[in-house]
């Protein structure tokens, strides 16, 4: 009954688990939005369990195209080759580039060390009964019907390499190469690379070239999608198009679910019994109750009073305390509500009439919503931002494995980044105390691979894009170009800088529209210039 509103609410149906297909984790501060991929777009979508990491800017949009390495020490020996012969064998090429079964061996490894990294082996188990004890060959994907975990990955695998492949061939062919920050980048996942983890026939050579391809690949990508730019014509074009993608309004919702059962054999039979209800027991929903409730929250007018009753309601029917509502209370808030095509909340709210106080009552199955508009649909016009952080992590500062720490260890790892932090800042102040050397000093300490390259960058930063903290540093109405600071997150403790205001939210999501339509139009072009060939074979020798 408890369902809310959520930041990505598209659907009058009971909120589910975010499925998300094409996500991208680009490090602490990286991206995870619906225009890029990471492990789950490897393995074809797994949906989330855990709380939906920061994020930063996009920089990928097509699925599994550079899915981040992570380390790979001690995580299993999944996507093991099984070796008839000793050289290596073509799995996958297209022209002079080609990837091997070990590269391909390497890939799969890498996949479920994200899966590792990303959920934890408990949350993995407890959502989706993955076992990283046991084979993945002898494990069904959840939700797949004769599909096991192995070849599921497979699949985004292969999907993957093929990306690969042609951005490498259109790659070689504009001559473009990797750039110094790239090639030291692949010499430090090296060395932290526990090679036995990807079976005795994969050498260090192999995984040399895996990350030498999918870098390759990922920095041609990046390097063609933003040189797409477009004329106030083009963007305004685009919008007379996609427009209502670009506005949102502001919305308050909340779900009551009630219990799918006959009401007037319920009614009879506690009519029969003693009453059971006690202070420690919330009172049954039945339907009845339930669209009393619904009722009567339609006809709140403002924020506080469609918050009181949702807070009255999941105190006396949920038996949720003081401290509970604290954390429950600001979820049922979306101040962004995006439209979607054929949704019927989004079109009562983006359809002309819906006013600022009305609201809305819809029912489902077992379930009532209601929803009450805040804010009437408009473009998005604050401004974005680029920021520079250091971030030192807590996990980096751990002497034990991040899922076996206590909280008396990540207390002790926290100071330890607290005491690293303003160090930092101090040995900055007192050098040259520019952008320049902030960012020198970034691409050097920073623990956040998705801006270590970039000095720590972030640009077109949008409110509510990175995690709470971080954002309010941000986005405070105070902050001026060049303030620093110190924030902590519930990542470790971020050095920040402030470079600056750019375009309004609704302008740079529009041009990243319009990049995403270019690159996949371009992209299509590359694959009829140099097609790819997968040798499935190859690739069914792979273990996992």
């Amino acid at each position: 009954m408890s369902d809310e509103l959520n930041k990505n609410t598209e659907s009058t149906e009971a909120p589910a688990e975010d499925t998300t297909e094409q996500e991208a984790y680009e490090g602490i501060l990286g991206d995870y939005s619906e225009e890029a991929a990471d492990a789950e777009a490897a393995a074809e979508g797994a949906a989330a369990p855990k709380e939906k990491k920061p994020a930063g800017k996009k920089l990928l949009t097509i699925a599994g195209i550079c899915a981040a390495v992570v380390a790979v020490g001690g995580l299993g020996t999944f996507g093991v080759l099984k070796y008839r012969e000793v050289m290596p064998k073509t799995a996958a090429s297209s022209g002079n580039a080609k990837v091997t079964d070990r590269m391909a061996a390497c890939y799969v490894q890498d996949v479920v060390n994200m899966y590792k990294s990303y959920y934890g082996e408990e949350a993995l188990m407890s959502y989706y009964g993955l076992d990283l004890t046991k084979p993945l060959s002898e494990q069904e994907y959840p939700g797949t019907e004769g599909t096991t975990w192995l070849q599921s990955i497979l699949t985004g695998v292969k999907n993957n390499v093929t990306q690969y492949l042609v951005l490498k061939q259109a790659g070689q062919a504009a001559g473009y190469q990797l750039t110094e920050d790239d090639v030291k980048e692949i010499e430090e996942k090296l060395a932290e690379a526990d090679i036995s983890t990807y079976g005795n026939k994969v050498t260090l050579a192999d995984l040399r070239q895996a990350f030498e391809l999918q870098a390759y690949s990922a920095g041609f990508y990046n390097e063609t999608y933003d040189s797409f730019t477009f004329t106030d014509d083009e963007i305004q074009s685009y919008l007379d198009t996609n427009g209502s993608s670009y506005i949102t309004c502001g919305l308050m919702g909340f779900s009551i679910s009630y219990d799918l059962e006959d009401d007037t054999a319920a009614t009879e039979e506690a009519s029969t019994e003693e009453e059971t209800t006690t202070e420690e027991e919330a009172p049954k929903m039945d339907q009845k109750t339930a669209e009393k409730l619904a009722k009567a929250l339609e006809k709140a007018t403002k924020p506080d009073q469609f918050e009181s009753q949702v807070s009255d309601i999941l105190t006396e029917y949920e038996g949720y305390s003081d401290e509970d509502l604290e954390s429950l209370l600001p979820t049922i808030t979306n101040e962004n509500f995006g439209y979607m095509t054929g949704n019927e909340l989004a079109d009562w709210a983006f359809g002309g009439e819906a006013k600022v106080g009305d609201t809305l009552l819809i029912e489902g199955d077992g379930v009532y919503y209601v929803y009450l508009m805040t804010r009437e649909p408009e473009r998005d016009d604050s401004p974005t931002i680029s920021v520079r952080h250091i971030l030192f992590s807590i996990d980096d500062h751990l002497s034990v494995d991040a899922d076996a720490a206590t909280d008396e260890e990540r207390a002790a790892a926290l100071e330890e980044c607290h005491q690293l932090a303003d160090a930092c800042l101090e040995e900055w102040k007192n050098g040259d105390a520019t952008e320049d050397s902030f960012a020198a000093l970034a691409t050097e300490r920073t623990e956040d691979p998705g801006s270590q390259n970039s000095g720590g960058l972030y640009v077109d930063v949008t409110q509510g894009q990175m995690v709470q903290p971080f954002n309010d540093w941000c986005f405070d109405e105070s902050r001026q170009v060049g303030d620093t600071g110190i924030v902590e997150t519930t990542y470790g403790v971020h050095v920040m800088f402030f470079s600056g205001k750019g375009d309004p939210a609704w302008k740079v999501e529009a041009v990243n529209g319009l990049r995403g339509e270019r690159f996949q139009t371009w992209y299509a072009e590359q694959e009829q210039l140099y097609p790819v060939t997968i040798n499935d074979e190859i690739f069914d020798t792979i273990e996992g």
